[in-house]
């Protein structure tokens, strides 16, 4: 599933923010389909304050990691009332990966994007943000 190396990585993180007294939610994911880069979420989905974005995906194994039960589980923990949801640009061909396209500047509330493949700039001036 993942790299013995990307588990440690991932274990020793979650250990380090639990030693702060961080609350971490650990979703353990499955053989198949196989989602090799699962154990980084941040692609597809991102959090602000009381809102949850979901973002369209390129690679369609990526797609795969946004489980309908794990999105509604994350909504419930953390009493999410709002969720933006681009996902279905995705069968248009637009894509938006997150962090994976985007640098959050959270303090100034801007969002910094290099246009790609990857990086629709329809979606970008969308307001994904508000």
């Amino acid at each position: 599933m993942y790299s013995s190396k990307r588990l440690k990585e991932f274990d020793v993180l979650v250990k380090k923010l639990r030693e702060k007294k961080i609350y971490v939610v650990v979703l353990q994911d499955s053989e198949t389909p196989h989602t090799p880069d699962s154990i980084f979420p941040n692609n597809w989905i991102s959090f602000h304050h009381k809102k949850m974005i979901l973002y369209p995906m390129l690679a369609e194994n990526r797609r795969l990691e946004r489980q309908k039960l794990w999105v509604e589980l994350l909504k419930q923990t953390f009493s999410i009332s709002k969720v933006k949801d681009f996902s279905p640009e995705e069968s248009k061909g637009k894509f938006l990966e997150g962090t994976g396209s985007l640098v959050l500047d959270r303090k100034n509330k801007i969002a910094y994007a290099n246009l790609s493949s990857r990086t629709d700039a329809m979606l970008c001036s969308s307001g994904a943000m508000k």
